[in-house]
């Protein structure tokens, strides 16, 4: 099935402009054309800014859905990786929000940098995970609360640097 986005969820115009990347499973495939296009640009000449996937999968032995070509975007510096493995014991990361939280240095200095963040996957499990995720890094590095971590989310969202493309059952946002 292919179905058309409610909203333009595309990687930013300026190549200039850091983005961050969570998906999940089949959450992964418009990053891929995200890094393609930053891929494509760098061929040329064109620099381009740092960008972050985190991606989950169960087992990345398994469903690590493009691992060689998300392993040649990390090498040729388009792209850094961090998975997350639901169903592996012992990993150091079970869901994307885990990852993210782990991560909370880079995630905020991409932040403050201005990336754009997608979010791309499950809407009753993983988008309020990694919301919850973002705001646990926000509140870390400002020592605000959970109201002033609310109202920076929203901003973003509302400044077109957060986006969601996500399916399923939706919670309340």
């Amino acid at each position: 099935m292919v179905r058309r986005p409610t909203i333009a969820f595309h990687p930013p115009e300026n190549p200039h402009q850091p983005m961050i990347m969570i998906g999940a499973g089949t959450g992964m495939a418009p990053f891929r054309g995200f890094l393609r296009d930053r891929a494509a640009l760098k061929a040329h000449g064109v620099p381009i800014a740092e960008s972050l996937l985190v991606l989950g999968c169960r087992d990345p032995q398994d469903d690590l859905l493009y691992a060689d070509e998300l392993a040649g975007y990390e090498k040729d510096d388009v792209a850094r990786l961090l998975t997350a493995c639901s169903r592996v014991a012992g990993f150091p990361h079970r869901y994307v929000q885990h990852a993210i939280e782990a991560s909370a240095d880079e995630v905020w200095s991409l932040l403050q940098q201005d990336a754009a963040i997608y979010v791309c996957g499950n809407a009753s499990t993983m988008a309020p995970g990694v919301r919850a995720a973002l705001g646990a890094v926000f509140r870390a590095k400002t020592g605000a609360g959970e109201a002033d971590a609310d109202a920076w989310l929203a901003g973003l969202r509302s400044s077109g640097r957060y986006l969601e493309d996500i399916w399923g059952e939706t919670a309340v946002v």
